[in-house]
């Protein structure tokens, strides 16, 4: 028999604890692919509401439009960013083939190019749309109150907020606000999970059972809006909305509410409706001699002067409120219409200074705004595309009218990951109105500032944002330039560039002339043809 076959006939089975040994190695292989799978890209695009949360809370006010309501609604973009944060953890991706045909009943945008619909018809659905794509989101029901709710409590369907403090059924002097603390409480009291508990054992009635809490009142074009803050315990906070709800709060988000409350308390008192009004009577008491408004206006300079100083907005819509009760005739009415229109400024389109004031007020409550977007860039440029939603998304203020931007870039440095763009930017925010002939375009707000904005491309290719570093005022103007002309990673300085953007200051015509452009495309994209251009 032959070596070869005597090993064969001669071969043993491994021996058993070989077997064990291979069962174990492979048990370990195992294991450590499920400990540590493998790692899925991060989600770095718009269509994650994580990311637009984040874009949220760096803002200060985000519009908001609802079906069948003809103005844009502002609220506090940070806090509803932090709210949409902590939902999102409850949004399930929801996977479709083709758009649904639904009529988005409330939109978010969020700036420019990104916006979040919700569906009254499906209140379990939200759908992100970020430029040409789209994504749907499986939500909670009560996300979508949340967000009809802050809908209805933002600017200015509520323009003045009432707090008053409740001690053992007796209130304190109540405050009234007007400024943009009405933003952040849209959002403050539309939060909260609903405790059915408090909501049988409770009372739910015109008060808490409490001996201590907050109301709310919120006043505006809608009918007025109550609630009510408090604690029991110290510890457990609750939002009780009369005859509706109760809802549980954290106490970050109460302690939110405690803190407008505990700010607009010690805010000056010439911003109360009642200190308007002496300095109203005040103006109108002398000289008795003259029928010039404008004698009176000179005689009571000072309390002109604190009208428009520290009443504002509050004061504005006082006075509006004193025309539409008819409480605006003769000399009284002449000076509050003096004063509508300079606290106004750009937002007044009635120039007819022939009116009477109940005129004037008439012309000016039938006026019609028209709402826009913010300008898109259509080009092919993907540089330029990417500093104009940029340039923006900053200027954006959807809560005074839409922007236009022209941005002038003089350079742009990649080092690494990182991109470095130069830029001197023109933006202006504009209203426009319809008049008997045209629509009447105003600048409300405007400038021309010199950037250096730095971008992180991810791993996707998309460019994040992560740094903006603008032109100081005054003295700090020219060294602040020179500071930031320098690359993105190393931090050398670039050779001439901080010349050329200083160089260009003074001769912006290039600047002005394409912002007209743009602003000119703008307009005919909606259909505004030959428009009145008024310069402020």
């Amino acid at each position: 028999m032959s070596s070869d076959r005597a090993n064969i006939l001669n071969y043993k089975k491994p021996a058993f604890w070989i077997a064990i040994a291979l069962i174990i190695t492979i048990g370990g292989i195992v294991f450590a692919l499920i400990a540590n799978p493998v790692k899925k890209e991060p989600d770095l695009s718009f269509l994650n509401p994580d990311n637009l949360a984040t874009l949220l809370v760096q803002g200060e006010g985000v519009q908001i439009d609802e079906a069948g309501y003809p103005y844009p609604i502002v609220v506090s973009s940070l806090e509803l960013g932090r709210w949409l944060h902590s939902a999102t953890d409850e949004w399930k991706k929801k996977r479709v083939f083709s758009p649904y045909e639904l009529t988005p009943s409330i939109t978010i945008r969020v700036n420019t190019d990104n916006e979040i619909r919700f569906y009254e018809a499906e209140p379990a659905l939200a759908m992100i749309q970020s430029g040409d794509q789209y994504r749907y989101y499986a939500i909670p029901k009560e996300d979508f109150r949340v967000i009809q709710e802050v809908a209805l409590l933002g600017y200015p369907k509520v323009q003045s907020l009432t707090l008053t403090e409740w001690k053992k059924g007796e209130p304190a002097t109540p405050v009234t606000i007007t400024d943009s603390s009405i933003m952040e409480m849209a959002v403050l009291l539309a939060q909260g999970e609903e405790n059915l508990l408090a909501m049988k054992y409770s009372s739910v009635n015109d008060a808490p059972t409490v001996d201590e809490y907050i109301r709310v009142d919120l006043l505006g074009q809608e009918p007025s809006q109550t609630y009510f803050v408090y604690t029991k315990d110290g510890k457990n906070y609750f939002i009780e909305r009369p005859y509706q709800r109760i809802n549980r709060i954290s106490s970050g988000t109460a302690q939110a509410i405690f803190n407008i409350f505990t700010e607009a308390g010690i805010k000056p008192k010439e911003t109360t409706s009642f200190d308007i009004e002496h300095s109203l009577n005040a103006i109108i008491s002398s000289p008795l001699s003259s029928s010039n408004p404008q004698d009176y206006i000179r005689a009571h300079e000072d309390e002109y002067e604190t009208i428009l100083k520290f009443g504002g907005e509050e004061a504005l819509q006082y006075m509006l409120y004193q025309f539409e009760q008819g409480n605006a005739e003769g000399l009284r009415g002449q000076i509050m219409m003096r004063l509508c229109k300079d606290i106004l400024g750009a937002r007044n389109t009635i120039i007819d200074e022939s009116l009477s004031p109940e005129e004037w007020y008439t012309a000016f409550s039938k006026q019609e705004p028209i709402k826009l977007p913010d300008y898109s860039y259509d080009g092919k440029d993907e540089l330029e595309k990417l500093v104009y939603t940029t340039e923006t998304a900053h200027y954006s203020q959807p809560q005074r009218g839409f922007t236009v931007v022209a941005p002038k870039i003089f350079k742009s440095i990649e080092e690494g990951d990182f991109l470095k763009v130069f830029v001197t930017t023109y933006s202006a925010t504009y209203i426009m109105n319809t008049t008997a002939n045209a629509a009447s375009i105003r600048e409300v707000s405007g400038g021309i500032i010199p950037s250096a904005i730095t971008f992180e491309r991810s791993e996707a290719g998309n460019y994040q944002l992560v740094s903006y570093e603008q032109a100081k005022d005054g003295s700090e103007w020219l060294p602040s330039i020179r500071q930031y002309c320098t690359t993105p990673v190393s931090g050398k300085e670039i050779p001439g560039l901080a010349d050329d953007i200083i160089n260009h200051y003074g001769d912006y015509e290039d600047l002005h002339k394409l912002q007209r452009e743009n602003l000119l495309k703008h307009l005919q994209k909606y259909g505004v043809q030959n428009p009145l251009i008024v310069k402020p």
